[in-house]
């Protein structure tokens, strides 16, 4: 998961803010990716079994979007990271 964080204080209230940037593996990445061999790849850089990896894929976990698992996917997959990442920001804003 790539999640970066911003906070803004004011000054009579302090008012805090979070802003999360979520990235998720788009449909077109997680569907080249989704084969023994490609599965085989992220068990190695991951550490983690096969099984776990198909559910990574299954949930679109932001487990694949660490930097190795990037690595791996951009190799096999021939996409630019445009074609691989989609992202969400969400803003939250306690009352």
């Amino acid at each position: 998961m790539v999640d970066s964080r911003s906070r803004h204080y004011y000054m009579n209230n302090i008012v805090l803010i979070n802003t999360y940037h979520l990235m998720k593996l788009t449909q077109k990445s997680l569907k080249a990716i989704n084969n023994p061999a490609t599965r085989h790849r992220l068990m190695d850089v991951l550490g983690c079994t096969e099984f776990t990896i198909a559910q990574y894929i299954q949930k679109n976990s932001d487990n694949l979007t660490k930097a190795a698992a990037l690595q791996v996917i951009r190799e096999v997959s021939g996409l630019s990271d445009n074609e691989i990442l989609e992202g969400k920001s969400y803003t939250y804003t306690p009352q």
